[in-house]
């Protein structure tokens, strides 16, 4: 992963948790990294990544899928912070609008991080019952370990972006009953 990504772990953690929890964790991760040092362009091992968000599990009493989510929450707000709030806020007027240009922001970051981004697909349709609602449909190569990322930052766009306070049930999950992507 793009240590843009393991910059905003830090982040999120000096900012819940304070700089003892940043230690503790990057101990329990064996990250070597000093402090604010992740390289945002550099690669670095999904493992590596992961490790840190393990690390926060055990330190922070969440869950990996908790941290996971509270990091999709946080990355909305890094990503703005970092100079991006206008690629977010161009991508559709309404919520589906938005959701269904995820993939043309991945696309657009492709072409600035070349080889180095593993991006997932997403796409969106109008839920087959009729009351409304919305299916938001996640792929990613790495399997379905992520997608609570994408639910957080899809809950935090939906209320920061559009104002809108929506629940979020999962339907089915990449890998799991021979499921080819999360719903």
């Amino acid at each position: 992963m793009l240590g843009w990504i393991n910059d905003c772990v830090e982040k999120l953690v000096l900012e819940k948790f304070g700089i003892d929890a940043w230690h503790i964790i990057k101990q329990k991760a064996g990250c070597e990294v000093a402090d604010g040092c992740f390289l945002k362009l550099d690669h670095y091992t999904d493992k590596s990544t992961l490790d840190l968000v393990v690390a926060a599990s055990e330190v922070s009493g969440l869950t990996v899928p908790q941290v996971l989510e509270a990091f999709g929450v946080f990355f909305v707000h890094y990503i703005r912070g970092e100079g991006y709030e206008n690629l977010l806020c161009c991508q559709g007027s309404t919520l589906k609008d938005w959701m269904t240009n995820i993939n043309a922001i991945h696309q657009h970051l492709q072409t600035t991080f070349p080889k180095k981004m593993v991006m997932p697909q997403f796409w969106c349709a109008d839920s087959e019952n009729g009351d409304g609602s919305l299916m938001l449909h996640y792929h990613s190569r790495r399997g379905n370990y992520l997608a609570p990322l994408a639910k957080g930052l899809v809950a935090e766009v939906a209320s920061f972006q559009f104002q809108l306070d929506i629940d979020m049930e999962l339907i089915q999950t990449q890998g799991v009953d021979g499921a080819n992507f999360t719903t």
